[in-house]
């Protein structure tokens, strides 16, 4: 029999195992184009051993065709790997064709003709994640994303062999195309997560076409052509359940550890960060401009939610007994437990910062920015924060007439820039 052609994993990104399960990957905005894995043909089989009148001779089965798996990426026990704000256009998975049967020498009934090779099972056109392993296996989907023209193809079956009197070879079965988008290999470990934000990744256009199954050869002789191969959807292997986790983070106003929509202020560009025990990260996200945050996992083990404000603490934690309203998160460690067995939408997180404490007469100036990696630290009328993911929240206490002030922002390399802040305040006190 011919080999088995090679496999083919990975057109641009590949990450296989990891020693390093609290690894983190984040791939930001990047545009994944016109990247491929294509399996190898398989080999040709051998030809007949003997001659035209020898009592019984066999031609070589062709070989399997390689698989392929991942157009774009392949991971194996990968830790953390977050895509947000990607774009995937026109990349594809081909399986390799069935190599081609041997041949033989002689036509009485007792020779046959070589089998086709089977086509190689092709398995994403876009992402494939394989193995995945009781530790550190997280992956995070984001709607920002979008997969464009993925093409999966299964390799073609190779006709079988004449047999000339005698018995022919069968065709080989075409490959299979699994998933245009997304295919997980086995089962994802309650202690292992796959995250989805808003819905996870947009898929427009997957094409998934199953490879052609080889023809029986001609003779007197008959065995059957190969079957076609299967075409799948545009995910495959993906848990069955997530649950929605999320709620509100709030400016306490009124210092009394519950959200009331009168006093209190929305608060955006928190971080939430979803982590299990030793460190493994499950999911990354940030509250909105309206507070607001929430994503669906997989991830049923328990877990832990933590919040993180610059320049701000949590308010005390579980008061006033409406879990709807009040502020969910441990006061020292910004923190909450959390194992889901159904949805939990009401994990809200407050916070109190100078503005609460601002001595009679003073103007409050409250920032929320973001900055590039680079900066390690913003700093406002004398008042330094560091930022956390790149989002920070300053609180600056200012006399009423203050109309101009400087904001500086220190780099790694120990620079500083400054730029200059106008502040107008507005005639109906609105601040």
């Amino acid at each position: 029999k011919g080999g088995r052609g090679g496999v083919s994993q990975a057109g641009a990104v590949l990450i296989t195992d990891n020693t390093d399960s609290t690894s983190e990957t984040i791939f930001d905005s990047v545009e994944f184009s016109g990247n491929s894995a294509r399996g190898a043909n398989g080999a040709t089989g051998g030809r007949g051993a003997g001659s035209a009148t020898s009592t019984s001779e066999i031609g070589g089965a062709g070989g399997d065709g390689g698989p392929a798996r991942g157009g774009v990426a392949y991971f194996y026990a990968i830790g953390f790997v977050q895509f947000t704000g990607c774009t995937f256009t026109n990349n594809y998975t081909q399986a390799g064709d069935g190599g081609a049967p041997g041949t033989i020498n002689g036509v009485s009934a007792v020779h046959s003709g070589g089998d086709g090779g089977d086509g190689g099972d092709a398995f994403s056109g876009t992402i494939h994640l394989d193995g995945p392993s009781s530790n550190g296996f997280y992956v995070q989907m984001e709607k920002s994303c979008t997969i464009n023209g993925s093409q999966v193809t299964g390799g073609d079956g190779a006709g079988g062999a004449n047999g000339g009197a005698g018995i022919n070879g069968s065709g080989g079965n075409g490959g299979a195309a699994y998933a245009g988008g997304v295919y997980v290999a086995g089962s994802i470990p309650t202690s292992g997560g796959i995250v989805l934000v808003d819905g996870g990744f947009n898929f427009n256009g997957c094409v998934l076409t199953g490879g052609t199954g080889g023809s029986k050869g001609l003779g007197a002789g008959g065995t059957d052509g190969g079957n076609g191969g299967t075409a799948g959807t545009t995910t495959l292997g993906m848990p069955g359940t997530f649950y929605a986790v999320g709620d509100l983070c709030f400016r306490d106003m009124n210092a009394d550890n519950v959200y009331d929509a009168i006093n209190d202020k929305p608060l955006p560009n928190v971080a939430i960060r979803m982590y299990r025990t030793g460190d493994y990260t499950i999911a990354r996200v940030h509250s909105d401009e309206n507070g607001a945050y929430g994503f669906s996992t997989s991830f049923t083990d328990p877990g832990i939610l933590a919040f993180a404000l610059t320049n701000a603490s949590p308010v005390t934690q579980d008061t006033g007994g409406d879990d709807t309203i009040d502020s969910d998160i441990d006061e020292t460690t910004g923190e909450v437990a959390v194992t889901l067995s159904g949805d939990d939408v009401t994990i809200d997180a407050g916070f109190i910062g100078p503005a609460q404490l601002n001595p009679a007469g003073l103007q409050l100036l409250v920032i929320n920015g973001t900055v590039d990696d680079d900066v390690v630290s913003v700093t406002i009328s004398g008042t330094t924060v560091v930022p956390v993911d790149n989002n920070y929240s300053i609180y600056v206490n200012l006399e009423p007439d203050t109309t101009a002030l400087d904001m500086i922002t220190t780099l790694s390399d120990g620079t500083q820039e400054t730029r200059p802040i106008t502040i107008t305040v507005l005639p109906n006190g609105g601040g």
